[in-house]
């Protein structure tokens, strides 16, 4: 919470230079931002300058950090968020940027990003972030891809605590278990238990079937189910809604978004 406070803070010394980088980054590499109105433009830009602040970003490799590579990763939460009232990590504090596909322990294939839960970091492949962005419609985006990871990680956290303080009684517990949900939790819960229920079910379809319409990877397990699910969610719209509808609506109403209407892809 503090670290998102003095995000907004440090938002009354933006410059314009500042949204039109911004915005130049957004019309250049986004087909999400490209659709969205004036205003919801606005609101997009002030997001992603929010969200850049509140997490420190770190190079790794011969290359270094540039505004464009901040505001470009940024973009992508704020894209899977932009029908949420939060949209700022409180659990994840660092992103770093590789300049290509790196090797890691454990892995034998070379990575695009990952998720490091236990210190709190974000790794993305700067080329392969690019390339998941000017490849618009093929449902394989890294940074989509990582920031669900981290986005249902952080959600999953905070439910955990609700739970916890829902059942230790007090006035003060009570307090914390209404106003947690308005400032930390990204999700309604029972949206997000309903999101549960399908894709476990859509997921022992996905083993019977050949040609499902999710990736491979999917199947790992009910997490990667959801990272994927939300890159064809924006990137397949029509086609995902088409092959697998129960998982597009329910996906739709846990994100408070439809991507398919371009003049008002937030819900409500």
């Amino acid at each position: 919470m503090l670290k998102t406070r003095i995000a907004k803070l440090s938002l009354f010394f933006w410059k314009n230079q500042d949204s039109e980088v911004i915005h130049a980054t957004l019309q250049k590499y986004s087909a999400y931002f490209r659709m969205l109105g004036p205003s919801d433009q606005k609101r997009f830009i002030y997001r992603v300058a929010l969200f850049s602040r509140s997490m420190k970003f770190k190079a790794l490799g011969d290359h270094a950090i540039n505004s464009q590579m901040r505001y470009l990763i940024a973009s992508g939460l704020v894209q899977i968020t932009f029908g949420l009232n939060t949209f700022t990590f409180h659990h994840f504090r660092k992103i770093l940027v590789t300049p290509r596909a790196y090797g890691y322990r454990g892995f034998k294939d070379k990575l695009l990003g990952h998720v490091d839960y236990s210190n709190r970091l974000i790794t993305l492949s700067w080329a392969n972030s690019t390339h998941g962005f000017e490849v618009e419609d093929d449902a394989h985006n890294a940074v989509l891809h990582e920031m669900a990871h981290a986005l249902e990680f952080e959600y999953r956290k905070w439910l955990k605590k609700l739970y916890n303080y829902r059942h230790k009684g007090g006035i003060l517990n009570l307090i914390i278990s209404v106003t947690l949900p308005k400032r930390y939790m990204f999700f309604d819960e029972a949206n997000y238990r309903t999101w549960l229920d399908i894709a476990r079910t859509e997921m022992h379809v996905m083993k019977m079937e050949r040609d499902y319409f999710l990736k491979d990877y999917a199947a790992k397990n009910i997490h990667e189910y959801f990272a994927c699910a939300v890159e064809a969610f924006f990137e397949k719209p029509k086609a995902m809604k088409a092959a697998i509808p129960q998982v597009y609506l329910v996906l739709g109403k846990l994100l408070n978004q439809d991507p398919i209407d371009h003049n008002k892809p937030r819900l409500n």
